[in-house]
């Protein structure tokens, strides 16, 4: 394999094929070589906002290479989110039991009075 080639062999199963590396920007690049940059997006209820926000400013010291992103919205929402995977961590409350096989339906329905 050529230094200059923008792939990657991946091995497994018996076959051989390249994987492009093109798709991949610096940042993501740089943070796989180091696991203090990068990006965490956070999500939180209004009422935990506090709670996140103090947390997040004694992380920032120790990682000044890091940003945070935190968006403040109800439980339904927040669990929407971490479905879709527009966020990687969720701050707050439990509203329903985490034996319930659908979180979202459980906390939209413990939410109306």
């Amino acid at each position: 394999m050529h230094r200059s080639d923008a792939s990657l062999p991946v091995v497994g199963l018996g076959c051989c094929r390249r994987l492009p590396l093109d798709g991949l920007c610096d940042s993501e690049i740089e943070h796989l070589a180091d696991p203090a940059v990068g990006q965490l997006y956070i999500g939180t209820t209004p009422p935990m906002s506090a709670i996140a926000s103090a947390v997040i400013n004694r992380l920032m010291p120790r990682y000044p290479r890091m940003v945070f992103h935190l968006i403040a919205e109800s439980v339904p929402i927040l669990m929407l989110e971490l479905r879709r995977r527009n966020i990687e961590l969720a701050i707050a409350r439990m509203v329903a039991p985490a034996s319930t096989t659908d979180g979202l339906a459980a906390a939209a329905s413990n939410s109306v009075i």
